[in-house]
Order: structure tokens, then sequence, then C-alpha cells
């Protein structure tokens, strides 16, 4: 695919992990990117990641990034060329698409009435029945008819907006006699997120999988799949990881699932990236759900097995109105796995936690990708998706790519908020995800398992927190310019610290001499053997090894971990010290840093 030159100024209508997503394919193609973000987030890394921002004046979403009009506006106003929509927000807002059409504004995506036909779970439907393509029994109609026209379908049924997506406005019903008010509900919630309270009800097919298909077309009736993707393990009607390709289908149920997104996508002219969405049941058969008529969350594993750019291609799409390859083109090597990482508590029903992360570390694994809204500490607030990172492996097998991930979750450190890391772990290594045997309902039926057999890692020794914590102080702080890494000395020769670990008060003395560093708690001396690199504090002492993260020192409370084991800790430095230094070009101990 050759490089744009047309499109030379894009705004980027999002914020987090897709923003920075999508500026990273502008600045590829030398296209000029435009972050829009409020003002709580003037200086997150999709606006730092840009080439010009626009901070958007309000007090909540529908002032900021809902405000359709604003975004146009500042469009025309810094003659973008093109604006991206990204997932979420207004991707899938019709009148958005609709005014950007009118203004001359290319909209990097699908056409507003295509928006209009397949965002609408209801007309897309109706076009997929007419196609020939399996659909599950449903019922329409005002909410208050619902509950007696429901009898016409098995329980239990699912009730669906008919707008909008991302689990909202979504609820499973067994029992006819809460049907009313769990539609009421729903329609309340759906208009609440899409303006439109419109609800219907579908057959509720138990054990099944989730598949679904990348397509992209040219806006004419070319269409071209990437393959398809295993969404199952959900929660709360929400994906939490997916892969591709799957390890639930056949060659042969493949060919046709594909087929039938082709052939939908074709009917409905669909212009950009897409997706097909279907359910899947164990005795082959499958039945279309709904389509999204934009980027996915989840798109990076598509990315990875086939090589293409999904963004670079919308852009080329919405340039040129052209396909960026064909049919025959595409091949898919390999398996991709992504798992989303969220600030939630599993053990709390998967409760958001916002917050401050004070501590934020990436893995940096061979064959693995993170698209993430983060860099450093910062502060998550409750506006927002839940969404911090995704974590993307690639592997040559299901088993490797598992491996892969398994890894990068191990080392993936967030200090400060809850998060669902262990829990994700905890999915990967249940046997039956490890053998495909998976559905739906997988978190549904084994959260509480997965959480119970996450072994909480043992409370490190308190000497080595200490030593920790002090180490930290002197080489990682962020304030402390007396106290940099790169001056590889320890200022004074004497310290004396209190320190505040596991609710108890601790004095420290810390000595320097031509022997190493010597740490006394409560008059038992040690010496551990130390180094410190990337962040990231190494010690041993007693023959066991010990990694220590350590957010800002400077700051309170300090979060810790210490061998898996997280904790808060905090102190008040040198109550008595001598003024001579330690000087040299090495570190304390002889350790090089």
């Amino acid at each position: 695919m050759n490089s744009l030159h047309n499109i030379r100024k894009v705004l980027i209508a999002n914020r987090g992990e897709i923003a920075v997503r999508i500026a990273r394919t502008l600045r590829k193609l030398g296209i000029v990117s435009v972050a829009v973000a409020s003002r709580d987030e003037a200086d997150a890394l999709h606006v730092r990641m840009a080439d010009e921002k626009v901070i958007l004046e309000g007090s909540n979403l529908f002032e900021t990034y809902l405000n359709w009009e604003k975004l146009v506006q500042i469009a025309l106003d810094l003659h973008c060329d093109a604006v991206h929509p990204g997932y979420g927000f207004l991707s899938e807002n019709a009148l958005f698409a609709d005014l950007c059409e009118q203004k001359g504004v290319l909209f990097i995506g699908p056409t507003s009435g295509t928006i209009q036909t397949m965002g609408n779970k209801l007309t897309a439907r109706e076009m997929a029945e007419k196609l020939g393509i399996p659909v599950l029994r449903s019922v329409q109609g005002k909410p208050d008819e619902l509950p007696r026209k429901a009898l016409d379908i098995p329980f239990p049924v699912m009730i669906k907006a008919a707008a909008g997506g991302g689990g909202k406005g979504m609820r499973i019903v067994a029992d006819p006699d809460i049907l009313h008010d769990a539609v009421q509900a729903a329609s309340r919630e759906a208009y609440a997120y899409f303006k439109d309270p419109t609800v219907y009800l579908e057959q509720f097919l138990p054990e099944a999988k989730h598949i679904e298909v990348q397509i992209l077309g040219d806006g004419k009736g070319n269409v071209v799949h990437l393959g398809e993707r295993e969404c199952s393990i959900q929660r709360r009607h929400q994906k939490l990881i997916e892969e591709s390709p799957s390890p639930s289908i056949t060659p042969d149920v493949r060919a046709k699932i594909c087929h039938a997104a082709v052939t939908l996508a074709s009917a409905a002219k669909y212009r950009s990236a897409g997706t097909i969405e279907f359910l899947y049941s164990d005795n082959g058969q499958f039945f279309f759900l709904e389509m999204n008529t934009r980027i996915q969350v989840e798109h990076p594993v598509t990315e990875a097995i086939t090589g293409a750019d999904i963004v670079e291609a919308q852009i080329y799409i919405a340039e040129t109105g052209h396909l960026p390859f064909s049919q025959n083109d595409i091949s898919t090597r390999g398996q991709a796995i992504e798992a989303r990482i969220y600030a939630e508590d599993p053990a709390e029903g998967f409760l958001p936690s916002p917050g401050y992360i004070a501590f934020y570390k990436e893995p940096n694994v061979r064959g693995m990708r993170i698209d993430s809204s983060l860099d450093r500490p910062s502060e998550l607030s409750p506006s927002y998706d839940a969404l911090i990172a995704k974590v993307i492996v690639h592997d040559i097998s299901r088993e490797q790519a598992l491996q892969r991930l398994n890894a990068g979750l191990n080392n993936f450190i967030i200090l400060g908020i809850q998060h669902n890391i262990s829990y994700l772990t905890g999915i990967i290594n249940h046997p039956d995800f490890i053998n495909g045997s998976f559905h739906t309902d997988f978190c549904e039926r084994y959260t509480s398992e997965i959480i119970h057999s996450v072994k909480p890692p043992s409370p490190p020794p308190i000497e080595v927190v200490a030593a920790g914590m002090i180490l930290g102080w002197f080489f990682l702080s962020e304030t402390e310019k007396n106290y940099t890494i790169t001056e590889k000395f320890i200022p004074r020769l004497y310290s004396v610290f209190r320190l505040r670990i596991f609710n108890e008060d601790v004095t420290v003395s810390v000595y320097s001499g031509s022997g190493g560093i010597e740490f006394k708690i409560n008059g038992k001396a040690f010496s551990p053997s130390w180094s410190i690199s990337d962040h990231t504090i190494h010690l041993t002492t007693g023959g066991v090894q010990y990694t220590v993260y350590m957010s800002n020192p400077a700051a309170h409370p300090i979060w810790m971990q210490v061998n898996g084991f997280s904790l808060t800790t905090a102190f008040a430095v040198n109550t008595e010290r001598e003024e001579k230094q330690v000087s040299g070009k090495e570190g304390m101990n002889g350790n090089e840093l």
C-alpha cells in the first residue's frame, strides 16, 4: 500500500488508546494529526502524540467528546481534510457523519446512510434475512408490548437495544415474570447512551460462541474479509479476550461465516472497515447478530495475523474510494491473542476502579504489542471507559501465543488502583480456555473459581522493603535532583530513615563504606547485593532474589511491589546524617547502575 499525500491533516475525534493508535498511523503516512481533549486530559498521551491539539471546554461528555457540531467546526477551522472517529463516542453516529459530509470533511468510515441502516440491529437483521443469512427468532414492538409478544419465542430471551453497542441496553431474562421491568430498564439505558429507547427481544442461545468477521468495503459493493475473531470471553456483554483465528470453528464453517459477512457488507455497499458479528453453536450453526460500522477495539489481532494496517486501509478507502488490496492478496499467519487490561475489580462484580495510577510499567516481550492510553503515572477519570491497555501477542501456534501472553501479563506492572491483570492470567490458564471448550458464559460461570484460585503472593521481609525504599529514594526520585541515577553515588556517608512499613514505624540506619552498603534495622545488620535498571530494583539477600517496583518516592503514599506483593509505605528521611559524601563512577556495593 502506497503512502497517501492528498489527505494532509486529520482530526482524531476520540481519546485514549485508539486516538494514540490512529496518530501512529497518521505519523507513518506523513499526515498531520489533530488531537482533541477535555480540560482534564490536556496532557494525556493521545494529546502528546499528536501534531496539534485543541482543548474541548465543557463540563460533561456532551459538551466535549460527544459534541459533533463543535468537532466538525474545529476540523473546518484547522483546515482538516478528514475526521477519524475511532470507536465508541461518535463513531456510529449518523448525524456526525452526515454533518461531515455536508461540510466537505471526509469521514473516515461508512456513509451516514450506511450507519443508519447497518448500525441499527433491526434494519441490519432485516437485510440479513432477505439475503438468506440465518438469524435468531425475535420479536419487536413497543416496550409495553414486548412481554406479551415474548410468548412467541422460547425463554430465556435477550433484550437488546436497537442502536449502539458495547453491551449497553442488554439483559438476559429467564423468568417471564420479571421481563416487563427488565425491558423498561433496558429501554431507559438505551436512551441514556444512544438517545434511542428502542429495544427488541431475541432468542437467547446458551453455550454459544461469539465469532466476528473483519471486512473492508469500498462503498461500491466490493468487499474483502480479513478472517474471523473469537470473542467469546466477555463480562457484562463486553469482550475481555479476543483471538484469531478462532480455535472453535472448522475451515468449512470459517469459509461459510466469512462468505456470509462479505455478502451482507456487499449488499449494503459498505465503505471502510466494519465487523459482522455472529453467534455460533456447537452443532455448527451460526446466526447473524449485528454489524459494527466502525473499527473495533480488537482490530490488532487481525492486523497481527494478516500484516495489514486497518487504520491505513480506512484512510486509503476514504481518500481514493478503492480497496487497498484484493482477497487474494490477504493471507494469515500464526495465532494472535489480545487481552484487555481494565481499571476494575473482578472480585467486586467488575466495579470500575478509577483513580491515580502511581506506577506504570509495560512489559518488554518479543512478539508483543501494547496499545495503551498511558505511558507514565496518570489519573484515570470515572467519566471515561475503564480500559487502560491492550496486550496483543502473536506466535506460530496458540500454545506459544498463550505462553507469550502469560509472560506479558505477569510483567505488566500497574500500582495504585485495582485492575484485572491477575484475573486475565487466571482465564488464559483455565483448562476450558486452553482446550477451547468455552462459551460466552465463561466469565459468569468461572469468575468466582478464578478469583479464589489466584494464590496471593507472600509478604516480603521487612528488611527487603526497607532496602528497596531507601535505594528508591536515592536513585528513583523524580524531584530530588541531587539523587539522580546518573551521578552514581550515595550523597551521604551515613543516614537514618524513619519508615512506615506494614503499619509499623521502623527506624533504619544506612552506612556506605568501602565494603559496600549496610542496612541496620532494630539492631540487625544486613548487606544485600543490588542493582537498578529500567526503573526496577533488584535485591538479593539470604540467597533469595527480589524484584522491587516503586512509585515516585517523593510522593505520598509510596506504592511498591515486591515479588508480586503490593503495598503502600511512607517515610520521613534523615533525622540525622553526616555530611561526608561517597562519590565515584560506581554505585553502592560496586554495582554499575
